[in-house]
């Protein structure tokens, strides 16, 4: 019994931890391996983000209607996106953007709902916080890709760019919008690309300085007044 009590703090604390390297790994590791080994890297280019999607799944524990549609998604996404590796066919790609997206979507709720749960703000929540501003730049890449795909002239920069290589392309512009940095190399032409790339700028930079901020700030109050409450006894 004590055991089991040990286990699950223990268990509650690491669940954000395990989507924010799969998120890592997404983000760095697989462009990486992508451009420096086409065949191989290729291959777990494509596939790493339903890898992704699986660990988040995986890590954070949801209500039963929210587990039963992240399962049918992940599904989706993977049958896609073998159809699209396979077939080549432009619809098992789309299919695969849209399932991720949704997915990442209904995660990066879950994950809010988790770092916004009653209680103390540990280094747990804080690490979920990361995870949610990821997931954003993912998701907003996904949107990028099937805006791109509906309108191929919606971007001015990517037009060499074909299948894994073009969606790193929009993963790219999505955290250099999401960042504020905008060089200038990818630009939005069409007046749906400008909202969409305006949104993602309005809403990581109010998700920094608003959300993100205010965790830190109350994580450090708590552990001041653990180490304050420690120093009394």
């Amino acid at each position: 019994m004590d055991n089991d009590a040990r286990t699950a703090p223990r268990q509650h604390r690491a669940n954000f931890l395990y989507l924010f390297s799969a998120l890592l790994i997404f983000t760095i590791v697989a462009p990486v391996l992508a451009v420096s080994f086409p065949t191989a890297g290729g291959l777990f280019a494509e596939v790493s983000l339903s890898l992704t999607l699986v660990i988040a799944f995986w890590s954070l524990q949801a209500a039963r209607p929210v587990f039963v549609a992240g399962l049918l998604l992940i599904a989706v996404n993977i049958v896609a996106t073998a159809i699209w590796m396979l077939g080549g066919r432009e619809m098992g790609g789309i299919a695969a953007h849209l399932s991720g997206l949704v997915f990442l979507v209904l995660i990066a709720v879950v994950a809010v709902r988790a770092i916004f749960l009653p209680g103390p703000v540990d280094l747990n929540k804080v690490t979920g916080s990361l995870c949610v501003y990821l997931l954003i730049g993912i998701a907003w890449a996904e949107a990028y890709q099937l805006l791109h795909a509906y309108d191929p002239g919606a971007f001015a920069g990517i037009e060499q760019q074909q299948g894994h290589a073009l969606s790193w392309r929009f993963l790219y512009f999505s955290f250099v919008t999401l960042t504020t940095l905008g060089y200038g190399d990818v630009l939005p032409l069409t007046i749906y690309a400008q909202i969409l790339t305006a949104m993602e700028t309005v809403i990581g930079q109010f998700y920094l300085a608003v959300l993100v901020a205010a965790l830190v700030s109350a994580y450090l109050s708590d552990a001041q007044a653990g180490g304050d409450a420690r120093a009394d006894d």
